[in-house]
């Protein structure tokens, strides 16, 4: 049995702490290093490079240096070496959606029937802190995931319960196996069902994070065709090379300038409205190829009739 590194692993383990992080080139810096906490004073001294996996804190009395499959061990985050992973089993008792939840989703223009629907809630300990759960196609619950309503900065905005089965968002709540919408975030999601589009769904870790994909690839590649309404960031949207190298269905793609202007699915609900929305999903396209021509395109061409650089090499001239 053996590791292989992959990209993903690591924005998944990160996702665990709830600590900032920002990507600088191939190093990924955390706020706060997982094993001094930065000496509850100093920040952004620990990374992991994304290319070889070599991490390090760079507190001379921490000095915690290795490979992130070291980095996983310490902390118990579970890494594909061939064998079977076991998740945790989560409990399966009834979610009460409760009133700060659904008014946080109100003012995000999702409904009172979506957030029961998909049994949005908050925490019994912090109703600040949103409770997304991720049922799979049986509508067993898999995968917890948590966002602060009211972040200040400090810590995670979002993180997810640890040892726990990552699938896509909004499985169960899938009608049929026609087309399917995947979005990156679960607030976009729940944007795209709010619209009265079916099968929406989302991914658990963000763009970066593909642990998922082996869970749910076969019940995926039941629908006809795949639908990505990833983020619009700095000229590409997010999700869509990713899922292109996976999926063996058509991948379509909600078009740039179907976004308006706006990040995601959510904002452009609350700025232009649901038929916006819903004409985003009916414009995706399978995206062309630039820079490539049919070959019934190409003009034939005599090569010997073409200019020809002088080498002064006799053999080479002759040619």
């Amino acid at each position: 049995m053996f590791y292989e590194l992959k990209q993903s692993d690591i924005f998944d383990f990160a996702n665990t702490f709830q600590t900032q992080k920002k990507q600088k080139g191939d190093e990924l810096f955390f706020e706060r290093c997982p094993y001094c906490n930065g000496g509850n004073h100093d920040k952004n001294t620990f990374s992991i490079n994304l290319v070889n996996g070599t991490f390090k804190c760079f507190r001379a009395s921490c000095d915690k240096q290795g490979h992130f499959v070291e980095l996983a061990r310490d902390f118990q985050f579970p890494l594909d070496f061939g064998e079977i992973k076991e998740y945790r089993q989560l409990p399966q008792k009834p979610i009460i959606t409760r009133p700060k939840a659904i008014e946080y989703l109100k003012s995000r223009g999702i409904s009172e029937q979506i957030a029961k629907k998909y049994g949005i809630t908050t925490r019994t300990d912090n109703d600040n802190i949103l409770v997304f759960p991720f049922h799979d196609e049986n509508n067993i619950r898999q995968f917890i995931k948590y966002r602060h309503i009211k972040y200040n900065g400090n810590g995670n905005k979002e993180w997810c319960e640890k040892d726990t089965k990552p699938i896509l968002f909004g499985m169960a709540q899938c009608e049929n196996f026609d087309t399917l919408v995947i979005t990156e975030g679960q607030i976009d999601s729940l944007t795209v069902a709010e619209c009265g589009i079916p099968n929406a769904v989302s991914v658990p870790t963000g763009a970066n994070g593909f642990t998922w994909y082996r869970h749910v690839r076969e019940w995926i590649d039941k629908f006809q065709e795949v639908i990505v309404f990833g983020d619009c960031e700095k000229g590409k949207i997010t999700l869509v090379e990713e899922l292109q190298n996976r999926l063996t269905q058509k991948v379509k793609v909600v078009q740039m300038q179907d976004y308006l202007g706006e990040k995601d699915a959510n904002a452009i609900l609350q700025k232009y409205g649901k038929q916006a929305v819903i004409k985003a999903v009916q414009n995706a396209k399978i995206p062309v190829i630039k820079n490539i021509k049919e070959l019934a395109e190409v003009k034939a061409i005599d090569i010997n009739l073409l200019p020809k650089i002088k080498t002064n090499i006799k053999e080479i001239d002759r040619l």
